[in-house]
């Protein structure tokens, strides 16, 4: 990493641990970071960054086969999934589960 970076990163390391210590959603605070990574890198406009931010998130979740990350009791991120739209559908169209058919 080259040294005009570093000030930049220690800066992004203190501003996300106070955002983790105020209570701030962490869903929020990475999309606004990757929101300021990218207008740093790219030049881009704010309205564009988060168009690429939401892009970028959304091919990360497809990746990971995931509707959205959680966190577990260590602030640990997993991945959760679930129930996909066909599943559901075919979930409730078993005649089984119908109050009819017992």
């Amino acid at each position: 990493m080259a040294d005009a970076d570093h000030p930049a990163v220690t800066h992004a390391r203190i501003a996300a641990r106070q955002a983790v210590m105020k209570g701030l959603d962490r869903d929020v605070l990475a999309q606004a970071f990757v929101c300021e990574a990218l207008k740093l890198a790219f030049g881009v406009s704010d309205e564009e960054a988060a168009q690429l931010s939401a892009r970028w998130k959304r091919e990360a979740f497809r990746t990971l086969n995931a509707d959205y990350i959680a966190h577990n009791s260590n602030g640990e991120p997993h991945p959760v999934r679930l129930l996909r739209a066909e599943s559901r559908d075919a979930l409730m169209g078993n005649s089984a589960l119908k109050s009819g058919t017992r």
